[in-house]
């Protein structure tokens, strides 16, 4: 169990400029009473965007950053220390997400990981077929959305990408391309990918 101080919404006050450039200190306070009081009043960031808080528990906060942006932060235990992982999504294109491991309290990056590359998306089967290649020239890059469950320390990456290419060319080759991708947070190791189904 987490210490009883160290809270989603604790992290989210304390983060670094670093780590949340457009949102200051006062602001995010206001982010987390309006959600505490039930109201949906969006909070103005530095470039003038709107950001709120959407869902808040101690163990995670989830919240925008901007019209097309959001972000989870939830604390966990790493081993006899603590960790904040960041979930960063960008919705432009199709959402994409990167996740990111700080130490607490310094917020030092101890690791990260994105959606990868198309080659390490396709399936056992399709790359004995050879169809990598055909899946590559298809897609042409790989987007991702992706969502921690501090439960289970499990990162869970579903891909994006056919919203940014045709129905027709992504039914061409869906049946080469891994549903999801996991990824397991662990003590000394960092985010370490689990496997694709």
């Amino acid at each position: 169990m987490l210490s009883a101080q160290i809270t989603a919404p604790l992290v989210f006050i304390k983060a670094p400029v670093s780590v949340l450039p457009t949102l200051d200190k006062n602001t995010r306070l206001d982010m987390v009473d309006y959600f505490k009081g039930g109201m949906a009043t969006a909070s103005a960031t530095s470039l003038n965007g709107e950001a709120r808080v959407t869902a808040m528990t101690d163990g995670q906060i989830e919240f925008t950053t901007s019209d097309n942006g959001r972000m989870t932060m939830s604390p966990v235990k790493y081993g006899r220390d603590t960790v904040i992982v960041v979930v960063k999504t960008v919705d432009l294109p199709a959402p994409d997400s990167r996740v990111e491991l700080y130490s607490w309290p310094a917020w030092d990056l101890l690791d990260s990981c994105d959606s990868g590359v198309i080659a390490d998306w396709v399936t056992p089967s399709a790359r004995k077929e050879n169809r990598t290649e055909d899946v590559e020239n298809a897609l042409g890059f790989m987007t991702a959305s992706a969502t921690f469950d501090p439960a289970t320390l499990t990162v869970t990456f579903v891909p994006t990408v056919a919203s940014v290419i045709t129905e027709k060319e992504f039914e061409k080759v869906s049946p080469y391309v891994s549903r999801t991708m996991t990824a397991k947070v662990k003590a000394g190791k960092g985010i370490v990918r689990d496997k694709w189904k």
